[in-house]
């Protein structure tokens, strides 16, 4: 079934602010991400787990990027809990911010790194949604060559390994926006390509980039 990621990005002062959604249509649900980046970091992430079309919450965590990173959640009728990020990664779920974890990766070099991602494996335990998740990643540098789809004439290739991708999926970047990436899980493809894209990329203005150059309001769509 096709899953879609709405999002847009515009300027607010000196920073720089993504809104995203992904609507899950078995689940009746859909993952909301509003996210603040300044002086090419991520600074602050409110991610919510919303239900039905009217869009209540039932789970929600805040991160903030402040004494090597602080991680808040909370799931209906349970207490907000916390934990220190202890400097690693994190990634939002959502696909928009891809582009920002693997250009993060790759400057660690060939090493591996902690990434700290919201829990959704199993979203019908309600009381785990949005515990932290950590485990170890990385990247390897693949070719560059052109791009025949949205958003670039160019991209650099990226191989992703770690976590969920432990069989490891390649990714399509031009100056940190992800254009697409190719992964296989438990037998099942999954093809995922920018469309519907307007507007201008902010490239290095946003977030810091270690592959690739080309390149206030953008829209755009990924979608398998």
């Amino acid at each position: 079934m096709p899953v879609k990621e709405h999002w847009q990005l515009w300027r607010q002062g000196q920073a720089f602010v993504i809104q995203s959604e992904r609507w899950i249509e078995p689940l009746q649900a859909s993952i909301a991400v509003q996210a603040v980046f300044r002086g090419q970091q991520l600074r602050v992430c409110l991610t919510r787990w919303l239900e039905g079309p009217g869009g209540q919450a039932s789970a929600s965590s805040l991160y903030r990027d402040t004494e090597g990173g602080l991680y808040r959640w909370r799931s209906r009728g349970q207490p907000a809990s916390s934990v220190r990020s202890r400097h690693a990664h994190y990634f939002p779920l959502l696909r928009i911010f891809a582009g920002y974890l693997l250009t993060r990766l790759a400057q660690d070099g060939k090493k591996e790194s902690e990434v700290l991602v919201p829990w959704i494996e199993q979203p019908q335990e309600r009381t785990r949604l949005f515990s932290p998740d950590f485990s170890r990643r990385r990247v390897s540098l693949g070719e560059s060559g052109p791009w025949r789809g949205e958003g670039a004439q160019h991209a650099d290739s990226v191989l992703y390994h770690g976590g969920q991708y432990q069989d490891g999926s390649r990714y399509w970047l031009n100056c940190g926006l992800l254009l697409g990436y190719d992964w296989s899980q438990a037998g099942r493809q999954w093809q995922v390509r920018l469309e519907d894209y307007r507007g201008h990329w902010p490239g290095a203005e946003l977030w810091q980039q270690r592959f690739g150059v080309t390149g206030r309001k953008l829209d755009a769509e990924q979608a398998p």
